[in-house]
C-alpha cells in the first residue's frame, strides 16, 4: 500500500510539473505577443499583435491577388479589426518575396531590425547607426497606435527607430508629416503603386495634404482608401467621411 501510495504521489506531481510548466510556457508565449527579440524571428504566417490586439505585424499579399498563380508576400502593419487586410505601413514595398516561410523579419547582431529574403539576403532594414553595442537589449514592439518602434526593452523611452518616422501611404494618427529635424529627412507619404509625392503645407493635418494622386488615412480603426485628388486645405473630417 505504501508503495502504491508513493507511486500515486509520484505521478501526481508529475502531472502537476508538466502543467506548470505547460502553463508557464502558455504566459510567455502569450504575454511577449506584440515584440520581437533576439532570439526570436517572424516567418511564414506567424504574426505579433499589439498590447491591445488592434493591430497586427507579418506577412501578407496585397488585396485582390487571390488567382493568381504566384504571390508576393511583404512584411507590413493592417487592423486585425478589418476583416479585409488592409495593410497601414509596409517594409519592402520594392522587394517583395515569393516564399515567406524562408524569409524572416529578425533583429541583426548589430541591433537592426532586418527582413531577409529567402536567399538569406538584406532586402530591407532600420539601418541605424546609433544603437549602442552593449549594456541594452534591443527589441522591436508595435504598439496599438500602429507604430512599430525598435527599442531598449529596459527603457521604453529609448527609441532607436519607428514606423512613424517612415510612414509610407497611410496615415495614422499620431504620426508626423513634414520634415524631421533629428534625422533632416521629411516624413511623407507616397503611394504604393505610383511614386507621387504628397506635398505638405504645414504640420496640421487639416491644412497638410495635397495630392494629385489618391491616398490612405485611418483613425481609429476606420480606413479610407483611394480618396484623392485631394486639394489643399481640406480638412480632416472631408478626408475620413470621403467615400
Amino acid at each position: 500500500m505504501a508503495i502504491a501510495s508513493s507511486c500515486s504521489s509520484a505521478t501526481s506531481f508529475l502531472h502537476f510539473s508538466f502543467s506548470l510548466s505547460l502553463s508557464l510556457l502558455f504566459f510567455s508565449a502569450t504575454s511577449s505577443t506584440d515584440t520581437i527579440y533576439a532570439e526570436s524571428s517572424l516567418s511564414g504566417n506567424q504574426t505579433i499583435n499589439s498590447g491591445g490586439g488592434r493591430l497586427v505585424l507579418g506577412f501578407f499579399t496585397p488585396p485582390g491577388s487571390t488567382g493568381t498563380t504566384s504571390f508576393n508576400y511583404y512584411i507590413g502593419i493592417w487592423y486585425d479589426t478589418i476583416s479585409v487586410v488592409t495593410p497601414v505601413w509596409v517594409a519592402n514595398r520594392a522587394t517583395p518575396v515569393t516564399d515567406p516561410t524562408a524569409s524572416e523579419l529578425k533583429i541583426s547582431d548589430d541591433g537592426n531590425l532586418i527582413f531577409l529574403n529567402q536567399f538569406k539576403s538584406i532586402i530591407w532594414s532600420t539601418n541605424v547607426t546609433t544603437i549602442p553595442s552593449s549594456n541594452s537589449i534591443i527589441v522591436a514592439v508595435i504598439l496599438d497606435t500602429g507604430n512599430l518602434q525598435l527599442r531598449d526593452e529596459s527603457n521604453s523611452s529609448l527609441i532607436f527607430w519607428q514606423s512613424f518616422d517612415h510612414p509610407t501611404d497611410t496615415w495614422l494618427p499620431g504620426a508626423k508629416i513634414g520634415f524631421n529635424k533629428l534625422t533632416s529627412m521629411p516624413q511623407r507619404l507616397t503611394s504604393w503603386k505610383r511614386t507621387k509625392l504628397i506635398l505638405l503645407l504645414d504640420s496640421s493635418l487639416s491644412r497638410a495634404i495635397q495630392s494629385a494622386q489618391p491616398l490612405s488615412i485611418c483613425f481609429s480603426g476606420i480606413c479610407r482608401r483611394n480618396i484623392g485628388p485631394v486639394e489643399s486645405g481640406m480638412d480632416t473630417s472631408s478626408l475620413l467621411s470621403r467615400r
